[in-house]
């Protein structure tokens, strides 16, 4: 049968976008669907920053089968058209193919001339596509694909960037930190105000915006977009989990950590946010496992002991029960954030690809 390119507009397309994915996980024992909460917010438009973008969802099938799908995503303030949410069966090199030649032909429309792989709207949902030899159980937060997709862009005509997620123990970083001396003494340290919450997140994207500008791939958004991604997470979260830290009384940076919550959570199934919440507050105690998910510092304020100083306040409150601690990815260009995971002696964990093209000037790929 003939190879069909389909955009998907309807409820029902787009429900089935959903169980292509559920279909082809089943049973995964490294996958759990806690990533399909950012997955629904693009597909269904659902926060004001996915409504703010050319958001296409798209699929190639074979009578009326599914064979390889994604969102054609772009914001006019990233000069990338970007390949988002890419699933796909094995060996399916020409449906691919396919999905990249409408990226080409949409990058075109929207007048850049770069198509990026496995950003996810913006690096804060999500950014890069699991490269083999990584197959375990994913944290929260984090990405998980098939071992087999990267083949599909190591080709001529893509340009790969990496990412790494680190691991380590809690009680070897206090360690390494004692060790460093007390460089933060003029820096002071707060938590979240949880009873001001949106206030919080919105200071929390202001920083963020300022501290990560130059991240490859990062472009400053609305301070709000974050509290809203944020939203569904604060009968989760506790006043320590994200920490500030100050100098002369004024916000210079911080440290964003969390448990682990997937470790509550079954594999290979549907769950549901609903779930996780009951899950978590009856076995939270068997989670042993921390994620720092965000770090930063203000520009000014990258060669003090601001950094070591966040690291500090964090582990001071991190509970006795957690073990051991995963960073969200860092990417491998990124020298100062790679230097300092190395100095602490945490361990690389996963790696992560994007993969960048020059689109065609006269036709498809």
């Amino acid at each position: 049968m003939k190879l069909k390119l389909v955009a998907l507009h309807t409820k029902g397309q787009k429900k089935r976008f959903v169980e292509f994915i559920y279909g082809l996980y089943a049973g995964d024992r490294s996958w759990v669907d806690s990533s399909l909460f950012v997955l629904k917010m693009f597909l269904y438009q659902t926060d004001t920053f996915t409504r703010q973008n050319f958001i296409r969802p798209i699929a190639v099938q074979e009578d009326g089968r599914t064979l390889a799908q994604c969102i054609l995503i772009h914001d006019p303030r990233l000069l990338y058209l970007q390949v988002g949410f890419f699933d796909a069966l094995p060996d399916q090199a020409e449906a691919v193919h396919m999905l990249l030649d409408e990226a080409n032909i949409a990058a075109r429309m929207k007048g850049v001339d770069k198509v990026v792989i496995g950003l996810h709207g913006h690096v804060s949902y999500g950014v890069g596509m699991l490269m083999p030899g990584s197959e375990k159980k994913i944290s929260f937060d984090s990405l998980y694909n098939k071992p087999y997709y990267c083949g599909y862009f190591e080709v001529p005509g893509l340009e790969r960037h990496t990412l790494s997620t680190y691991t380590f123990k809690l009680d070897d970083v206090r360690q390494r930190i004692a060790g460093l001396g007390r460089t933060y003494e003029e820096f002071s340290f707060r938590t979240m105000r949880l009873n001001d919450y949106k206030k919080e997140m919105i200071l929390f994207g202001k920083l963020c915006n300022r501290c990560l500008h130059d991240t490859f791939l990062y472009f400053d958004r609305d301070p709000e977009n974050l509290f809203e991604l944020m939203s569904g997470l604060k009968p989760l979260l506790r006043s320590e989990h994200l920490i500030f830290a100050l100098k002369n009384d004024r916000e210079v940076g911080f440290f964003f950590w969390h448990p682990d919550y997937n470790a509550v959570l079954p594999p290979g199934r549907k769950n549901s946010l609903v779930a996780l919440m009951a899950r978590y507050y009856v076995l939270k105690s068997r989670i042993d496992t921390v994620k720092i998910n965000a770090v930063g510092v203000l520009p000014e304020y990258q060669r003090t002991g601001a950094i070591v100083g966040l690291f500090d306040a964090a582990l001071r409150r991190a509970p006795a029960r957690f073990v051991y601690g995963e960073t969200n990815f860092v990417w491998d260009c990124n020298r100062n954030s790679r230097m300092l995971n190395l100095r602490l002696e945490n361990t690389v964990d996963r790696t992560y690809a994007v993969y960048c093209m020059e689109i065609a000037q006269g036709g498809c790929l």
